[in-house]
């Protein structure tokens, strides 16, 4: 968000210069009764200074988890989550809920050790909890094509604990000052370490093709296509489909696919009779098939 701001509970000041990434513990609030959250600019001196009112009821013995966002005073929010955790449902997992708070990438995907967990995270919007073993995952925010960003998570210090995971900063521009962050329930925060994701075991840029299985369900085709392609772990999948003149006729982005098996089908039911060429290129990898086209 921006600078740090002073946080009121309706006429009380509540945090004083609460600071940029910070968070504060679980807190007592009423319930029951309408409140209103203040932000004031940093070392205000009465409520009279708050330039921005988030009126609210919330619910008896529930938990709520609170993100301010925004980069100025018109464009600061209060982005809510209703179903809070203070501590995971089992002792033996790590509880994590995952938000976008990052106003140059709308959407985000969320992906943990090569499955995309959770799709098109908006901005300002929170996943569910997921029940985690508290160990050390790597973590891949995407855009649904690329991968952007990824990251090391270490969680076997927070065992039966829960936490909220968060992007923080802006990708874009010349300086950029993206992180993404852990918020515990007792107040504590840090940045999670970013890795080259070409880098780490398990993903990389370039797809050894040799443990990438590309399968086509019989080269003679007539209205559909099915081909099945097993990933060792995540990649960007195009195809470019060539006639017998080497001419391309079509050209597909299917975006990132999961680590493990992949079905895709393709309407070809406007394709001539002829034999085409199909680049399928996986990661940086490219694999060539040949498929006729057939009709009576």
């Amino acid at each position: 968000t921006i600078d740090n701001v002073d946080i009121y509970l309706n006429d009380k000041k509540l945090r004083d210069n609460f600071v940029f990434r910070t968070a504060t513990p679980f807190l007592e609030l009423a319930a029951k009764q309408e409140i209103t959250i203040g932000i004031a600019p940093k070392n205000s001196t009465s409520v009279q200074d708050v330039y921005k009112k988030f009126p609210m009821t919330l619910q008896a013995d529930a938990n709520y988890v609170m993100m301010l966002n925004g980069d100025s005073p018109n464009t600061i929010s209060l982005d809510v989550y209703n179903n809070g955790m203070q501590e995971a449902s089992a002792n033996t997992k790590v509880a994590l809920l995952f938000a976008n708070s990052t106003a140059t990438t709308p959407t985000l995907d969320f992906m943990v050790d090569g499955t995309t967990l959770h799709r098109d995270v908006a901005y300002g919007d929170y996943t569910s909890y997921f029940a985690f073993a508290p160990t050390t995952y790597r973590f891949d925010l995407s855009d649904g094509e690329n991968i952007l960003k990824s990251y090391e998570a270490r969680f076997g210090f927070w065992k039966g604990g829960s936490a909220v995971v968060y992007t923080s900063g802006n990708m874009d521009g010349a300086h950029p000052t993206f992180k993404l962050y852990v918020a515990l329930p007792n107040g504590g925060t840090f940045p999670l370490i970013e890795v080259d994701p070409n880098q780490i075991e398990g993903r990389g840029g370039d797809i050894d093709a040799s443990i990438v299985q590309v399968e086509t369900h019989g080269n003679v085709v007539d209205d559909y296509l099915k081909t099945i392609i097993r990933l060792p772990r995540p990649a960007n999948v195009r195809l470019s489909i060539l006639n017998s003149a080497g001419q391309p006729v079509r050209n597909y982005k299917f975006g990132i696919k999961d680590k493990g098996t992949n079905s895709i089908e393709l309407n070809t039911h406007d394709l001539t009779s002829d034999m085409y060429t199909m680049h399928w290129k996986v990661g940086r990898e490219v694999h060539v098939q040949r498929i006729v086209v057939v009709r009576y």
